[in-house]
């Protein structure tokens, strides 16, 4: 990167940070910050510390973020894995209601009450 990168990223952090806006950043601004506290150049023992902590933060908020999609992505999974379970259910239980009313519709026969064979000679 370039010098001048290098600093419009480095302003862009430190206005993250003292705005919090770092707070509710998206998961590829996340990205980008990170990236820039970790290319910027140290000037001073406090400013390696601080820039070290603002990694972490962020490093922090990107787990957050990367989490949340997650879950988002398995509660979409849920809703449709218990949409093709209600779908199986009533699916069944129209089989099973077909095949009640069918027995109960046919005469009963038991086996007692049938025709004995001819017999064999």
């Amino acid at each position: 990167m370039t010098d001048d990168h290098s600093t419009i990223e480095h302003d862009r952090l430190n206005a993250a940070f003292s705005t919090k806006s770092v707070l509710t950043a998206e998961r590829k601004d996340l990205e980008r910050l990170l990236l820039a506290a970790a290319e910027c150049k140290p000037l001073s023992e406090e400013n390696t510390k601080r820039n070290g902590r603002r990694a972490d933060v962020l490093r922090h908020l990107l787990q957050v973020r990367i989490s949340e999609e997650f879950q988002r992505k398995n509660f979409r999974i849920s809703i449709l894995a218990f949409a093709v379970s209600v779908f199986a259910l009533a699916v069944a239980g129209y089989r099973l209601w077909q095949d009640l009313s069918r027995e109960s519709a046919a005469p009963p026969q038991a086996p007692y009450m049938q025709a004995p064979s001819p017999a064999k000679k």
